[in-house]
């Protein structure tokens, strides 16, 4: 039951699942700015890769952790992306997948990094 260390980020990952599956009706659409949506998918991606650092911190605690923890973080949050992008495209008829909502994933993990970095990298 070693998986459940990484309960928060799991939690968040089906809250994505939830978000991105769901389908919406153009009608029901909230028009907040333009281009609102990439910038739900980064902070959805954002979260998502901070709640993962912390997990996977706890998880791995050998010497080498900090490459292990980038890893794990860029992999899953890479294929999570990709999963979530792939199944709007082609299984969810009231959901479309695109590579700008792909890259504002990517954009959303690469900045959570960087910022635990900026505040916890030098607290050793």
């Amino acid at each position: 039951m070693r998986f459940l260390r990484f309960w928060k980020s799991l939690s968040w990952f089906i809250f994505i699942l939830l978000i991105t599956f769901l389908p919406v009706s153009g009608s029901k659409k909230i028009r907040l700015f333009v281009h609102a949506d990439k910038v739900i998918h980064l902070l959805l991606f954002f979260v998502f890769s901070l709640l993962l650092i912390s997990d996977a911190r706890r998880f791995f605690q050998t010497p080498s952790t900090e490459k292990n923890v980038a890893l794990v973080v860029i992999i899953t949050g890479l294929m999570t992306a990709l999963f979530t992008e792939l199944v709007q495209y082609f299984l969810i008829v009231a959901r479309s997948g695109s590579i700008a909502d792909f890259l504002a994933d990517i954009s959303g993990i690469i900045i959570g990094i960087g910022v635990y970095k900026m505040i916890f990298g030098k607290s050793k």
